[in-house]
């Protein structure tokens, strides 16, 4: 079972970064005051009190990214020590000298996951889900709700320490097979990559799923400073359906 979520989370990374954020399964609905109660079993430090997402109060980060060859920028956005918090993806590609631009934006509400296209003007939004696994609300990796039998199950490894930004953040490695699926040529897909994570802020991500390469490294991040309100809610004009 965790290797089949593994295999979710890190597939919604990539579609994450190509500014979707759409989750596939529910494996159950979360009321966001329950998320505040979450004892924190993980080995994690620095990520303040349970309950706590990340270790400092606010944060603006922004992200370099690269997804099968193809760059964009992220930026983080996140108060009140991560119970609010959006992702915002904006992206520019050209293809047969046709330029087009993709400009997204994500968050959870009142129980909710919103996902924006702020260029098409459309978004979606879902319940809320939980996997109880260690990972967020979009599939991403939550080192503060890994407990170390988790870690282990996931084959998840501390190896050492590296500065990005000027922070001292503990990398973390992965390498495992995931379950028994097989690419074309018959081979087990397999995840590796490794993590930098600073108060359980993701600083640095480098992980290939079967030669789907995906990186991330911070490149500016501003502390516990006033965060726009409205990079939690919705902008008007943007028309907002419920699958």
């Amino acid at each position: 079972m965790i290797n089949k979520i593994l295999c979710v989370s890190l597939v919604a990374i990539a579609i994450t970064l190509f500014s979707s954020c759409g989750d596939s399964q529910k494996s159950g609905t979360e009321n966001p005051d329950d998320t505040a109660k979450t004892t924190n079993t993980s080995p994690v430090s620095g990520s303040g009190e349970a309950g706590n997402k990340y270790g400092i109060k606010s944060g603006i980060i922004t992200y370099d990214n690269e997804a099968m060859g193809m760059a964009m920028k992220t930026t983080l956005y996140f108060d009140n020590y991560g119970k609010s918090e959006a992702t915002e993806t904006e992206m520019e590609l050209e293809m047969m000298g046709v330029k087009s631009k993709t400009h997204t934006i994500s968050f959870d509400k009142d129980g909710y996951s919103y996902n924006l296209d702020l260029e098409k003007k459309t978004g979606t939004k879902m319940k809320q889900i939980t996997t109880g696994s260690g990972m967020d609300s979009k599939g991403m990796m939550d080192f503060s709700k890994m407990s170390e039998q988790m870690m282990k199950d996931m084959q998840i490894k501390k190896e050492g320490n590296e500065t990005v930004l000027g922070k001292d953040c503990t990398v973390y490695s992965i390498g495992m097979d995931i379950g028994d699926q097989a690419d074309a040529k018959g081979s087990k897909m397999q995840i590796k990559g490794k993590y930098a994570v600073w108060n359980n802020i993701m600083m640095k991500m480098d992980t290939d799923m079967s030669g789907m390469k995906v990186t991330m490294k911070a490149v500016k991040i501003q502390e516990n400073v006033p965060v726009p309100a409205d990079k939690f809610e919705v902008p008007q004009g943007i028309t907002v359906t419920e699958p």
